[in-house]
């Protein structure tokens, strides 16, 4: 259940350096059984139709397949697999370190490979995408957007290369700052309110905020 107990909440983030949600095994937790809040958030940052995502998730193993016997082994957050065969991977990224973009990356670029099997033609319409949930302030904080999107685009005319790879960034640190900002909270996008969840350690905070992006039964 998202909306976490006060009791647990309090006696927990006292002990921790981030909020629990910023925790892979308690992100994980709350969001393994819940595939239609899950597809909520996936909904609201990338803009995919809810309906879309509703009833048709399927949530696949978070170990990726290697190929060589030296090959570092993947475990990903969350796999999802849309029914239409489109994948959404999602990472929670709790600390910047060297070499998580290169990581993050590896994981997108694979399972993009791997998806078409021995003797099958290439999906021209497959499209994999990838959301980083970073919880870690930038250094430029300033500069930086609540949530960022990549594609793969040429230089000098920024004309798209493929439309089948798309990658989010959501900064939790900034959209927690943004809202805390915010008069009207009422006026952010979802993705915002989901980032400062996120990175909520108040249960207050967090009781508001689920009650803009989810249903009554849903908290």
């Amino acid at each position: 259940d998202i909306n976490l107990k006060e009791e647990l909440l309090i006696t927990e983030t006292k002990k921790l350096s981030l909020p629990l949600l910023c925790y892979d095994v308690i992100f994980k937790a709350i969001f393994s059984d819940q595939e239609n809040i899950l597809a909520k958030m996936v909904s609201d940052i990338t803009g995919i139709d809810y309906e879309l995502l509703k009833d048709n998730i399927i949530l696949e193993t978070n170990e990726l397949p290697i190929s060589t016997n030296n090959e570092k082994i993947k475990r990903c957050d969350f796999i999802l697999r849309i029914n239409n065969g489109n994948i959404i991977n999602l990472e929670l990224n709790s600390h910047r370190y060297a070499g998580y973009l290169v990581k993050n990356l590896s994981y997108l670029f694979q399972l993009f490979s791997s998806s078409s099997k021995k003797s099958e033609k290439y999906n021209d319409n497959l499209i994999v995408q990838q959301i980083n949930i970073n919880c870690f302030k930038d250094k430029n904080s300033k500069e930086i957007k609540p949530l960022s999107k990549y594609h793969l685009r040429e230089d000098d005319t920024n004309k798209l290369y493929v439309k089948n790879i798309a990658i989010y960034e959501l900064n939790v640190v900034k959209c927690h700052d943004l809202y805390y900002n915010t008069i009207n909270k009422q006026e952010l996008p979802n993705y915002i309110k989901w980032g400062t969840l996120i990175y909520s350690d108040n249960i207050k905070e967090i009781a508001e905020i689920t009650k803009d992006i989810l249903a009554f039964k849903e908290r």
